[in-house]
Order: structure tokens, then sequence, then C-alpha cells
């Protein structure tokens, strides 16, 4: 008789031929073994695929699926599809899960019936960059902190969710190239309003590199935009102000993003002047801040 594994991880991998290798390492690490594990290969032209295979013939619990590239959201849907175990973890193919994270994050759930998702701490790393960890932050509501972009130290690699809770939202948006973790977490907690919870254990290391689309500033630009208009059409902002004061937000984040990190000061300072017309309250926040040397510049 077959018994499901506790945890199903969904790997989307493209292109990851580079990095794969220790995250698999990472996961056959655990101290809790009875996983199982979807890598989903996205139409790779690297090694990808070859990797995968080999390691699949040593370890059982790693399967290898494939698609023509469709991007993220698509290959993770087509992971869980094949998932069996009652929770699942979505895991990029470049993060470094800690040994105790599969352990840790299912102990909170199986504790805690009323619990659909716990997330824990993450720690950042990458050549050239100081490891660092992000501030744990669980003031307010999840959705307000969602809505309003409040930083919380929150990635998807970190999340471990209900398989029933997540099939019951309807999956990934894969309409979404980036941003796709956001429109999920939305969803997520319009459904279960009380179901999220948070651990401030470190349970994996995110790797910060080039190549990562969360650092193409334009398409997070494209993509937020269609997942915050689809937010307020299926009423996740309280009021229309709400929604335009919340707009306003990002657009300042975006603006800070294509200065700081993409040197393009006209995208940037466009964003500005759309903050402003969103809604001025936010703007004017960041000027206070800003005069009173205690906000940070764009």
């Amino acid at each position: 008789m077959n018994v499901s594994p506790r945890v199903s991880v969904v790997i989307p991998a493209y292109q990851a031929e580079a990095f794969l290798g220790e995250t698999l390492a990472a996961l056959q690490a655990q101290t809790l073994a009875d996983w199982e594990a979807w890598v989903v290969d996205d139409g790779s032209t690297d090694g990808t695929a070859a990797l995968t295979q080999a390691l699949a013939r040593t370890d059982g619990r790693i399967h290898l699926l494939q698609q023509p590239n469709q991007g993220p959201a698509a290959a993770r849907n087509l992971g869980l599809n094949r998932c069996q175990a009652p929770y699942v973890l979505f895991l990029d193919s470049d993060d470094l899960l800690l040994p105790h994270a599969l352990a840790s994050l299912t102990a909170i759930l199986d504790a805690d019936p009323q619990a659909m998702a716990v997330y824990g701490r993450y720690q950042i790393f990458g050549t050239g960059i100081e490891p660092q960890a992000p501030a744990f932050n669980t003031t307010g509501t999840f959705l307000h902190r969602m809505l309003a972009c409040v930083p919380q130290g929150l990635h998807i690699s970190a999340f471990l969710v209900r398989r029933p809770a997540v099939e019951a939202i309807g999956g990934w948006d894969a309409g979404l190239v980036v941003c796709e973790d956001w429109d999920l977490w939305v969803r997520l907690v319009q459904c279960y309003p009380d179901g999220i919870r948070a651990v401030a254990k470190p349970v994996v290391r995110i790797r910060r590199h080039a190549g990562q689309l969360s650092r193409q500033v334009a398409l997070m630009e494209y993509n937020m935009r269609k997942a915050q208009q689809k937010a307020y059409r299926n009423g996740a902002y309280h009021s229309r102000s709400y929604y335009r004061r919340c707009r306003s937000i990002f657009a300042l984040v975006l603006a800070a993003s294509y200065i700081r990190d993409a040197g393009r000061w006209g995208a940037g300072l466009r964003c500005a002047l759309e903050a402003l017309v969103w809604h001025p309250v936010p703007v004017l926040k960041r000027l206070a801040g800003l005069i009173g040397g205690g906000g940070a510049g764009l």
C-alpha cells in the first residue's frame, strides 16, 4: 500500500543547472525525510533535466516534469497537480532550505488545524552580497501588509501551505510572470482571513544573482499592476480610497527600484508623479521622512 509523503516540494526550474544541485542537496539534508519533490523543467535548454534525472535515479523522492517555457506560475501548477502530500512548499530552484525547515513548518500546521499556511524567516546570500536577514514584520493584518506593500520578511520558498487550501483558490495565476506570489497570498488570505501563521525562525537561504526575474523592475511594474487591479476587482481592498492609497505606495516602491536598482531616473520620476496622482498622503509622508532625515531617499 502506498503511503503519501508528509510534504510535497514543487521546484519550478528554468536554466537552473548552475544552482539546482545545491538546492536538491539541501532538500535531501532535511531532518524531516518524508517528502517528495517535483522539479518542473520549464523549457530549459541547459542541463536542468539531465541533472534532475541523474539525482532521481539515486533518490526515489525526486521526480522530473517537463513543459514548454510558460513561466514559474504555470510550472508550479503542473507540479501541484502531481502532489500527493497534505502540505506543499514551493521552492525556487536557486534557494537552500535550512536543515530543520520542513520539520519546523509542518509542526505549526500539525498543531493548529485552523492554520492554512505558515511562513518563516529567510536569509539572503550571494556572490558579492553581504549576508543579511530582512526584518520580520507581523504588525497589523496579513492582508493589510500585502496590499500596502509593508515589508514583512516573506518569501515564497519559506511558505508552507495546506494543499487543499491552495487548490481551493485555483492555484497560481499563470498570467503573471512575476508578483504571482503576491497574488497567491492575497487570494489565500481573502479565503482564509485567519489562516496565516508566522514563525520567527529562519528556514531558508535566498540566493541573489543577476539572472532573477524579480530584479527586472519594468516586468515587476507591469505584473504587479495587473495583480493589484485583479485584487481590487475581487474585493480585497475595503474602499476605492484605500485602493488608491495602496497604488500610491507601490508607485513609490517602483520609483525607488527604478532609480536605485536600474539607474533609470526618468522611469523613477514618472512613478513618483503617478504616486502623487494616485494618493498624495504616502508621498507627503515620504517627503516628511526625507526632510526629517528618517526616510530612505528615492
